[in-house]
């Protein structure tokens, strides 16, 4: 299963079901949408503290690769506020996180040779928007490469926020939508794209904990 970081309002254009709720898609299935939350408290950081851990650059390009993708390329930060932001006291953000994602089974080279490619490239633009103390950050994906069928299009929102249950903890909580193609199984199908979309989000926020407490890994 692959799951992208972001989802694209240009699926079709791409070769990738539009996400409707009980939807059908091109090859005669069903498109299912679900939602999930998942969170993580960093103790002694500050709300600016915890977003820097969690989206640095480093931690992202590990955690993508740990995911098997690669090819991971990460840009700074943009100033993109508008004078209307400015004016209400909003900051707002922007970069693009660019990767791979391998083909789970390999193509003919003929196949292969035709197309130009056997990998699928992942485009992702991250925005955050910064406003008293909370960072708000959502990501959209466009995808170049063969469609793929067992795709997860994934929105997540990330919120950073102090604890309310602690002054001194920074909390990251991350609410998911996503939609997903079934063809048979419908519960089966479910369960376990739920439970890859869980994990994939969860192991993201477990890393950057990890970094947060012992420190950013050194490389061997």
């Amino acid at each position: 299963m692959s799951w992208l970081w972001g989802s694209s309002d240009k699926g079709e254009d791409k070769g990738v079901a539009s996400p409707k709720s009980g939807g059908s898609n091109k090859s005669g299935g069903s498109t299912e949408m679900r939602s999930l939350t998942v969170s993580e408290t960093f103790p002694k950081m500050s709300p600016k503290e915890a977003f820097d851990i969690v989206f640095g650059k480093d931690l992202v390009i590990a955690y993508q690769e740990s995911q098997g993708n690669k090819n991971v390329e990460v840009s700074d930060w943009k100033d993109v506020s508008t004078d209307e932001d400015k004016a209400a006291g909003t900051e707002r953000l922007e970069r693009t996180l660019k990767y791979t994602v391998p083909m789970n089974v390999p193509l003919p080279k003929m196949m292969a040779d035709s197309m130009g490619m056997i990998d699928t490239i992942a485009n992702s633009v991250e925005t955050v928007t910064i406003k008293d103390g909370v960072y708000e950050v959502t990501a959209t994906c466009e995808l170049t490469g063969p469609p793929m069928a067992n795709k997860v299009d994934v929105k997540p929102l990330f919120i950073v926020k102090q604890d309310p249950k602690e002054a001194t903890t920074g909390l990251v909580e991350c609410n998911i939508s996503f939609s997903f193609n079934v063809w048979g199984l419908s519960s089966m199908v479910e369960a376990t794209m739920e439970s890859g979309v869980r994990k994939g989000f969860e192991d993201l926020l477990k890393m950057a904990k990890t970094w947060a407490t012992d420190g950013k890994p050194t490389k061997k």
